[in-house]
């Protein structure tokens, strides 16, 4: 099963908190967040690879709160999963 977490950057710590608990108890390489550097590598295309993780996600995640609600990259990126066909929560 692949995780995708979709988040502000503003909260990208508590982002790397679940991605990490998910991946401790469902198995490594589990869960896909864009801020935690072994998911998303500097200098690689990360563009690419985010668009590719949201499309290829089993699972959704969507960290929504008062101040990422009006982000339009969650919108984007929702927009990806629902073409998808994964499941969002």
């Amino acid at each position: 099963m692949k995780v995708f977490i979709s988040h502000w950057t503003a909260e990208k710590s508590l982002a790397k908190g679940l991605a990490n608990w998910i991946d401790e108890r469902v198995g490594m390489g589990t869960c896909f967040c864009s801020s935690r550097p072994t998911d998303l590598v500097p200098g690689h295309e990360w563009f690419h690879r985010i668009r590719a993780e949201a499309i290829g996600a089993d699972v959704a995640l969507f960290m929504i709160s008062p101040d990422s609600a009006n982000r339009e990259w969650i919108y984007y990126e929702a927009g990806l999963v629902s073409g998808s066909g994964a499941i969002g929560g």
